[in-house]
């Protein structure tokens, strides 16, 4: 499950979250082989912008659903 946070409050969801169930035909747990296959175009990832930053700026990828964002995760 997905989740994704909106921060549009034009159409009255005032940071609401929203989850989504997504399926595939890959599965890892390894986030470099996540980025290798976004990047080859085998489909979409749920990462964080700092690990795709340098991808995004080079054009290897796009950021899809720009107006939402991932929840914020406490670090200790």
């Amino acid at each position: 499950m997905w989740e994704f946070v909106s921060s549009d409050k034009t159409e009255g969801k005032a940071n609401g979250v929203t989850k989504i169930k997504v399926s595939g035909n890959r599965s890892t747990n390894d986030a470099d082989t996540v980025r290798l296959w976004t990047i080859a175009g085998k489909g979409i990832s749920y990462k964080s912008v700092v690990d795709m930053t340098e991808d995004l700026n080079a054009g290897k990828i796009e950021r899809v659903l720009p107006e939402y964002c991932s929840p914020t995760i406490d670090l200790i």
